[in-house]
C-alpha cells in the first residue's frame, strides 16, 4: 500500500510568486467586501429615503391640499 504524504505534495510547488499571488486575491477579496458593506449602506439610506416619501411626505402633502380644497 502506498502512503501518500499530503505535506509534501501541497507545499512542493509553493513559491514567493505563489504567495503573492495568494495575498493579491486576499486583498481583492477585502476591498471586494469592503465595498458591498459601503453598497449595502448607501441601498439602505435609499430605501428608507423612498419609504418616507411614500408614508410620510407624499400622504401629508395630500393631506394638505385636500384640506386647502374643503375650506
Amino acid at each position: 500500500m502506498t502512503k501518500i504524504n499530503f505535506e509534501d505534495d501541497v507545499f512542493s510547488d509553493v513559491d514567493d510568486t505563489s504567495l503573492k499571488a495568494l495575498a493579491d486575491k486576499c486583498k481583492q477579496l477585502e476591498f471586494a467586501e469592503q465595498e458591498v458593506a459601503e453598497l449595502e449602506d448607501t441601498l439602505k439610506e435609499k430605501k428608507e429615503a423612498a419609504r418616507k416619501l411614500s408614508e410620510e411626505d407624499i400622504p401629508l402633502f395630500l393631506a394638505e391640499k385636500v384640506c386647502l380644497v374643503l375650506h
